[in-house]
């Protein structure tokens, strides 16, 4: 396969192989001359398989209309700054990324071999012949997709992790892509906060659903400013709240400031 730059646009395509290789493999037992009717088993195998599919199919939709907007701020059109940090610098924002990518893989592997094992338990009381070979194919199939293709796109992938790019629409940093400007995301608060080293603070909210509904879900991002890039971040600032950054507050925005420290006044007492 032919990675790109575009983490996004890898993720994609890496879906679209998953949903082609579930496809295949769900007819694996027809074209061994297996009954799928009569060895439960294997029903179940080509059943899960047919629904990896469909989710392959749509993370693949997801991800590939996600990279198109990512593939506009890496052309300049959609880009505001374009950062590059020595490895030493990225490191302690790289490590946390990692971190929490191996919790989601923890998860998604502690999900998904439950779904496998309810299932080809339920197989296995039915039909004990025919439950342990596709078991067994199905939880491998499950480390290589969780732990294997994403081991070969870091590999890959690494080169570009010390790269920030900023846009109206998104930032990509340590290989993460943040979207605001989508149907579900709303941007809130842009910051330029003075330090050594500086750091521009965007913060996004998206819905996400749980068991409970839908729920907001906050992320607050931080992105180091280079050295000598302090007066490009406050630009980029300016241009994703369409304030200037020296420009004093209106007598409205002084108006709600006061309303707002009022109303905490009176719920204090």
């Amino acid at each position: 396969m032919c990675f790109s730059a575009n983490h996004e646009k890898n993720n994609a395509f890496v879906w679209l192989l998953i949903a082609v290789s579930a496809l295949v493999l769900a007819f694996l037992p027809f074209a061994f001359g297996i009954n799928v009717v009569k060895g439960f088993g294997w029903f179940m195998f080509s059943l899960l398989l047919a629904c990896v599919f469909l989710l392959g199919l749509l993370f693949f939709v997801a991800l590939f209309w996600s990279s198109l907007r990512l593939d506009r701020m890496l052309s300049g059109e959609d880009l505001l700054a374009h950062w590059t940090y020595s490895q030493e610098e990225i490191a302690p924002y790289a490590t946390g990324e990692d971190a929490r990518l191996s919790r989601n893989k923890l998860i998604y592997l502690f999900f998904t071999l439950l779904t496998v094992l309810v299932c080809e338990g339920l197989a296995y009381l039915l039909d004990p012949a025919t439950a342990l070979v596709p078991g067994a194919i199905l939880v491998i199939g499950c480390f290589v997709i969780i732990y294997g293709l994403p081991a070969a796109l870091a590999s890959y992938e690494k080169r570009f992790a010390t790269d920030a790019y900023i846009g109206r629409a998104g930032a990509l940093f340590c290989n993460r892509f943040h979207l605001w400007r989508i149907f579900n995301a709303r941007l809130g608060r842009v910051s330029f906060l003075e330090g050594k080293p500086a750091f521009l603070e965007i913060s996004y909210s998206f819905l996400s659903t749980d068991g409970n509904g839908p729920t907001s879900v906050a992320v607050n991002l931080k992105i180091p400013v280079p050295k000598g890039k302090e007066k490009e971040a406050k630009h980029v600032m300016s241009e994703l709240t369409g304030k200037q950054p020296n420009r004093p507050d209106s007598r409205k925005e002084l108006f709600e400031r006061e309303e707002k420290m009022r109303k905490l006044q009176g719920l204090r007492k």
